[in-house]
């Protein structure tokens, strides 16, 4: 009979559960999930967020991809911004010239042609919380026209939700212990004074 352990990404109790080890601690470094595992001996995250965390490591490592092969072109352009079009023209076509004037719509995380949004659909604030909390190391500002895949948007913004809402629920768990610790401590302070009075 498998004991059932609470999953130290969203707290719910779990027959099926991973051990975290250390491949998963530093996936979850790259997914900029800060977790103390320090408080328990035998970490464990539930099945449903371990396939969570190697969806999105995987979608992030397709975006952190696509920025190592734009980071040539935004260095060349000298605080210009980039054609993503371009960009991507040059790519399928090695040694070719420029092209310009093209109507194509390129996704900027994962430089695929498909259906694409502008990024300019969310508030500024909204795009750069998004970006700040998952994807940090792609410069969007470096692109000109920047648009995003249907595909990247389902996947950033389900990676969004997952990070905020494990960081939230550590945030509880912390604020929750803290609240803890000082009740204790008051409590060894009264028994301490108690002790001096008698």
């Amino acid at each position: 009979m498998t004991s059932q352990k609470a999953c130290k990404l969203c707290f719910k109790e779990s027959k099926d559960f991973q051990v975290v080890e250390e491949i998963i601690r530093e996936i979850l470094d790259v997914l900029l999930l800060k977790i103390d595992f320090s408080l328990n001996e035998e970490s464990v995250v539930c099945e449903r967020c371990a396939d969570s965390i190697y969806k999105f490591f995987e979608f992030k490592s397709v975006c952190l991809y696509s920025e190592d092969h734009m980071v040539p072109f935004i260095r060349t352009m000298k605080g210009m911004k980039v054609d993503i079009v371009e960009v991507a023209y040059l790519k399928e076509n090695p040694g070719a010239a420029t092209l310009s004037d093209s109507d194509d719509a390129i996704c900027r995380l994962c430089l695929k042609r498909d259906r694409c949004v502008d990024l300019n659909i969310f508030s500024e604030n909204v795009v750069d919380d998004i970006l700040a909390k998952c994807i940090p190391e792609v410069d969007m500002k470096s692109t000109r026209d920047p648009k995003i895949c249907l595909s990247c948007q389902t996947s950033l913004l389900n990676y969004y939700q997952f990070v905020t809402e494990c960081l939230a629920k550590q945030e509880n768990i912390v604020e929750h212990d803290d609240q803890e610790a000082i009740k204790s401590d008051e409590l060894d302070i009264k028994t301490e004074e108690e002790e001096c009075d008698g």
